[in-house]
């Protein structure tokens, strides 16, 4: 390039910087919103990406008010910080505001403001530069959500943790108490004035039992055994515990279809559902109200128990949160109910529905899937005549003195005799010294040798010698040990009707 042309470039750009038209290219290139306005908040002009920002384009919106892409109370804030500026007499101003775009949608705007000012330094509007922080905030939104879920993780393992050891403890205990429960109930006759008074005492500690398997389920030790049973006959069994739970204020209604088929759950985690959701709607009641349960068969595919109330009700917001673990509208919170209740329904296949409204009450829908099961029952009698005494003894293995005094009472009513120890090495002895040791209940979980490590070494020598696991946590823990013919598992804390009915396996 000659000299006379780079003169002559030089000539041309200062010429342009005089030109108006030539700051509106520029303004025009600027990849945010430039926005000009008067002080009464009409707009004079905009630039950059306004268009595609707000979605007006410049002969739409010349002469709006502002508030054509502000809310009300984003409004009345910009004035408010526009005066507030003035009086103080300040030349700049930020915030981060919402606006409305043309088809309705909102946008997070990062808006820099500075007055316009004539040549008498007056002041006469406003610019503003607008820059869409929307998909930014969203991030940080969605980071400090998974923040806090991963804070909610660590949290739940804790918890998990703390919480499986407790059960663990507390299953022993519950043994003791529902053991001795079980063979009063079968020493006495259905019409015994006491009996209804210890089926109370039993189905109590049988809820214990299931608050227990809550916290198991924390830990990913869930306790569960699978029957095919009837929905109503669980409902039933739990009529007396549930009228005696609520005021005399709140009526309690039943309806429940005749003739429902059955589903295939673990008794105890059905129970749960029943109990939780029947808390929940009670106490969503202040005062008087209503609470009704009912059951019926939905479409030849689920069996339906629906529990309604005239309680205040939820909202969406509410209801979108109700299974989170770490979240309740409760002031008397009972922890992770319902997170627990759908944790249940999804592993069996089923579902629940959740209609409310504020002031409304709620309508909560439990859906299980109909079985084609056989039912398979043993009667309690049958199996006590099948069990012949006189013919050996039962090696129990525990190492909670409580549990080896229930059991040994159980298994000496049925007329057998026990040999008694407390951990696996007396466990293994006893196996040598005693020749007529017919069957084996062995704890899984002891502190020296563990009930599956014993179990390896009975195999080693003895591969027909029936042996009963036993343990506060799922069969499935403990892998594929019980598929062996002659070893069976059993989950504490168990009835006497427990016992029998897994002994007559081998004494039918």
């Amino acid at each position: 390039m000659d000299k006379s042309s780079s003169e002559l470039g030089n000539h041309s750009i200062k010429d342009r910087l005089h030109d108006k038209h030539y700051y509106e290219q520029l303004l025009t290139q600027i990849p945010h919103g430039i926005i000009i306005t008067d002080m009464d908040g009409k707009i004079q002009d905009w630039y950059g990406n306004c268009e595609d920002l707000f979605g007006y384009t410049k002969d739409e919106i010349i002469g709006q008010s502002i508030s054509i892409i502000h809310d009300e109370e984003v409004e009345g804030n910009r004035k408010n910080s526009i005066f507030s500026k003035l009086d103080n007499k300040e030349k700049r101003f930020h915030e981060e505001i919402n606006c409305i775009t043309k088809d309705g949608s909102k946008k997070i705007v990062n808006v820099t403001v500075d007055f316009l000012y004539n040549r008498n330094n007056e002041i006469i509007g406003t610019i503003g530069v607008n820059v869409d922080v929307t998909e930014m905030r969203l991030k940080e939104e969605l980071a400090k959500e998974l923040e806090i879920k991963i804070q909610n993780q660590h949290k739940y393992e804790s918890l998990g943790t703390l919480a499986a050891g407790v059960a663990h403890d507390y299953n022993n205990l519950f043994m003791g108490v529902m053991g001795h429960t079980s063979i009063m109930l079968d020493m006495l006759d259905d019409n015994d004035k006491m009996f209804p008074m210890i089926k109370t005492i039993q189905d109590t500690i049988e809820q214990a039992a299931v608050l227990s398997n809550q916290m198991l389920s924390l830990a990913g030790h869930e306790r569960y055994n699978k029957e095919v049973l009837s929905l109503n006959e669980k409902i039933e069994d739990l009529i007396l515990l549930l009228r005696s739970s609520i005021p005399k204020k709140i009526k309690l209604e039943f309806e429940l279809e005749t003739d429902l088929p059955k589903i295939y759950i673990d008794a105890n985690q059905i129970r749960h559902v029943i109990v939780n959701l029947f808390n929940n709607a009670h106490e969503a009641i202040e005062g008087t109200g209503t609470v009704k349960i009912k059951t019926y068969k939905l479409n030849n595919q689920d069996v339906v128990l629906e529990i309604s109330d005239t309680g205040i009700g939820m909202n969406k917001k509410t209801i979108k949160r109700i299974f989170d673990p770490f979240y309740t509208e409760k002031t008397r919170s009972r922890g992770l109910g319902l997170t627990i209740v759908d944790k249940i329904l999804k592993k069996n296949n089923g579902r629940i529905d959740i209609q409310s409204k504020l002031g409304g009450g709620t309508v909560v829908k439990v859906l299980i899937p109909i079985t084609d099961n056989p039912v398979i029952k043993i009667k309690k009698k049958d199996v006590i005549r099948s069990l012949t005494p006189g013919t050996g003894k039962v090696l129990v293995c525990d190492d909670e003195p409580i549990v080896l005094e229930i059991v040994d009472k159980m298994i000496r009513k049925l007329g057998y005799d026990t040999v008694l120890t407390a951990n696996g090495a007396d466990c293994l002895a006893k196996l040598e010294e005693e020749k007529d040791i017919i069957i084996c209940l062995l704890d899984i979980t002891m502190p020296d040798i563990g009930g599956i490590e014993v179990l390896e070494r009975i195999r080693e020598k003895d591969k027909s010698l029936p042996v009963i696991l036993t343990s506060g946590y799922a069969k499935e823990k403990i892998g594929d040990i019980t598929e062996h013919k002659n070893n069976d598992f059993l989950q504490k804390p168990y009835r006497f009707e427990d016992l029998m009915a897994t002994l007559a396996k081998w004494y039918l």
